[in-house]
C-alpha cells in the first residue's frame, strides 16, 4: 500500500476524519492520495508527505527506480497529468513540480509527449536533458531544437512557451538550484560525462 497503512491511520486520527479512517481498509489510492495533502491541507505538507517524497525522489535515482522511469512512468504519467489537470502523477502527488512537454517529432510531425521535472527561474521553466544520465541525449532535446517551441502543460494551465539552451555560463551559475529543486541529477551526472542541455521555456502564449 503506497504511503504505509500505519502512517496513513497515524495521519487520519490527527486529523479527525473517520471517513477517511474507513476509506483506509478499501482504497488505498485514494487514501495514499489525501495522506500526501490532497485535500486534508493542502498549505502545509504533513510529515508523510515529506518522507514519502524522499523516498520517491531516491528511489527514482537508482537502476530500478530508472527503469520504472523511462518504461512505465514516461508512458502514462502525461495521460495522468492530463487527466487531472497537473495534480496527479503515477506517484500521486507528484514529488518534484512537473510538467508535460509536448513537441513535434522532427521526423514524423507527429505530437510528442514527455513528462519533466522543472526548476522555476522567475516566470520561467528550466528544464534539464538529462535522460535519466544515460549515454545518449534523449529524443525530445533534438525535438525541441528543431522545433523552437513547444506546449507546455503545468497545474491548472497550459501554455505555448519558445524554447533556448542556456549558454555555459548560465547553466553553471543556475545548476546549483536546479539540483536543489532536482535532487536526483546529482546522480545523473555521475552516470555519464555527457553534458546535460538545459532549456529555458518562456511563455509567449496560452495554448487555444
Amino acid at each position: 500500500m503506497p504511503g504505509g497503512c500505519s502512517c496513513v491511520s497515524v495521519l487520519i486520527v490527527v486529523e479527525g476524519d473517520a471517513h477517511l479512517g474507513r476509506l483506509a481498509r478499501f482504497n488505498p489510492w485514494v487514501l495514499h492520495y489525501f495522506c500526501l495533502g490532497g485535500s486534508v491541507n493542502p498549505s502545509r505538507p504533513s510529515l508523510v508527505a515529506v518522507l514519502y517524497s524522499q523516498l520517491v525522489n531516491q528511489f527514482s535515482a537508482t537502476t530500478p527506480g530508472t527503469w520504472v522511469v523511462k518504461h512505465i512512468a514516461s508512458k502514462v504519467d502525461p495521460v495522468i497529468f492530463r487527466a487531472t489537470n497537473g495534480r496527479l502523477t503515477s506517484t500521486g502527488l507528484p514529488t518534484l513540480p512537473m510538467l508535460t512537454l509536448t513537441t513535434p517529432g522532427r521526423k514524423t510531425g507527429r505530437p510528442h509527449a514527455v513528462q519533466l521535472a522543472y526548476h522555476r527561474d522567475g516566470d520561467d521553466y528550466l528544464v534539464v536533458a538529462s535522460s535519466m544520465g544515460s549515454q545518449t541525449h534523449p529524443a525530445w532535446r533534438y525535438n525541441l531544437e528543431a522545433a523552437g517551441t513547444a506546449e507546455v502543460r503545468v497545474r491548472n494551465g497550459v501554455f505555448t512557451a519558445t524554447a533556448i539552451a542556456l549558454t555555459a555560463q548560465e547553466k553553471q551559475r543556475l545548476w546549483p538550484a536546479i539540483q536543489t529543486t532536482i535532487p536526483q541529477m546529482a546522480t545523473y551526472v555521475r552516470r555519464t560525462d555527457r553534458d546535460f542541455r538545459v532549456f529555458r521555456l518562456t511563455r509567449i502564449s496560452d495554448a487555444g
